[in-house]
C-alpha cells in the first residue's frame, strides 16, 4: 500500500480493504499462471537483468485538493511491481512497487520516469543476486542465469 500513498491522499480504510484485495487476487493470480501478457504481466530486459512487471490500472485512491482541500472525484492510480523469477522451483522475489506517474502531455517524461523505477529494480535484482535476496529457501545452485 505504501505505493500508492502521497500527500494529497485521504484515508480511506474500506478503498484500502478492496485495493489490498485487489493487490492480493492479482498476486495469486500470478502464482496460477494466470495473468494476461502486456495487460496484466510483462517482461523487461535489462542490460544486467531480466525482470517482470505485473500491473495494476485501476487502484482506486481518494485525493485531495492541494488547493481547496475537497476531496476531488475518486481517481485511480497505476501500480507496477517489478519481480524476477530466479529460481528452477516455483519462486518470485518481488523487488521494487511503484506508482506509476502519468506526465500529462508528455509520453516521453512518463516514459523516463518508469524507466528510471525499472532501473532500481533492475538494479536490486543484479546487486541481491549473490545473496539470493536475502531468501534463505533460495539456494545458489537453484539460480537460473537472469543475466543476458
Amino acid at each position: 500500500m505504501t505505493a500508492i500513498q502521497k500527500v494529497n491522499r485521504v484515508p480511506n480504510p474500506s478503498l484500502d480493504a478492496l485495493n489490498r484485495a485487489a493487490f492480493r487476487r492479482r498476486l495469486k493470480d500470478a502464482t496460477r499462471g494466470r495473468l494476461r501478457i502486456d495487460d496484466e504481466v510483462r517482461s523487461i530486459d535489462r542490460p544486467r537483468a531480466r525482470i517482470f512487471e505485473i500491473r495494476w490500472q485501476s487502484i482506486a485512491v481518494d485525493e485531495r485538493d492541494p488547493v481547496s482541500w475537497m476531496i476531488t472525484p475518486r481517481g485511480n492510480a497505476l501500480v507496477r511491481l517489478y519481480y524476477v523469477e530466479p529460481v528452477k522451483a516455483a519462486w518470485v522475489v518481488g523487488l521494487h512497487a511503484h506508482e506509476k506517474v502519468l506526465v500529462e502531455g508528455d509520453e516521453q517524461e512518463t516514459r523516463r520516469l518508469q524507466n528510471l523505477e525499472i532501473d532500481v529494480a533492475a538494479e536490486l535484482a543484479a546487486a541481491e543476486r549473490d545473496t539470493t535476496w536475502g531468501v534463505p529457501e533460495i539456494g545458489t545452485d537453484d539460480l537460473t542465469d537472469p543475466i543476458r
